[in-house]
């Protein structure tokens, strides 16, 4: 495992969209199934762009077969201004306006609740995805196990959600525990905010 660099912001965008490609609430905001490649690697790269420039990127594999972005407190809940700055003011252009607006509408119910519930300084797991001819290997759990002593030794609560329970039941074993189960908007998708405090 290594911490990624600008040079491998290209094959993580891949590595991440090919992990995504089937998940349910991908599918969900971006339903076309002609278009949800191509929009779903536009959107990974942006989200693996904002987590190199605002927080850590790591990588597993010579070709990267699995990436986790983490975003530390100051960028937990990033701003608009810094999310406009790594490239957000393409995301209609990205995923199109349809995409878009499901994508603003599920961020805004699901945001709601989560400063509410965790107003605390945390680290945020914004994404993590292995590619599924990897899937069983431990390379999720690898990309856990680096950061998470980290957080510990510095005292830190981390934070992530899913509508994965197969990831769920992973994050579970590594101390995270769900703090509240979210109805995703116009949908019968249900989205976990997981908590995990120092061990």
């Amino acid at each position: 495992m290594r911490r990624l660099i600008r040079s491998d912001v290209p094959s993580a965008g891949r590595c991440l969209a090919r992990a995504f490609a089937n998940d349910p609430l991908m599918v969900h905001l971006l339903p076309n199934p002609k278009r949800r490649d191509r929009m779903l690697l536009r959107f990974c790269t942006l989200i693996v762009q904002h987590g190199i420039r605002y927080g850590q990127v790591f990588g597993v594999g010579d070709t990267i077969h699995g990436v986790a972005v983490w975003l530390p407190p100051a960028e937990a809940q990033a701003s608009l201004t810094r999310l406009l700055y790594t490239g957000g003011w393409r995301l209609p252009f990205l995923v199109g306006i349809n995409g878009t607006q499901r994508m603003l509408r599920f961020r805004s119910f699901v945001e709601q609740r989560y400063r509410r519930l965790v107003p605390q300084p945390h680290w945020l797991l914004h994404m993590l995805g292995v590619e599924p001819e990897h899937w069983g290997q431990g390379l999720g759990r690898e990309l856990l196990t680096d950061m998470l002593p980290q957080l510990d030794r510095m005292q830190v609560d981390c934070v992530l959600e899913t509508v994965n329970p197969r990831s769920a039941i992973l994050y579970e074993r590594l101390g995270f525990q769900t703090i509240e189960e979210i109805a995703v908007p116009d949908n019968d998708l249900r989205c976990k905010l997981m908590l995990r405090r120092p061990g």
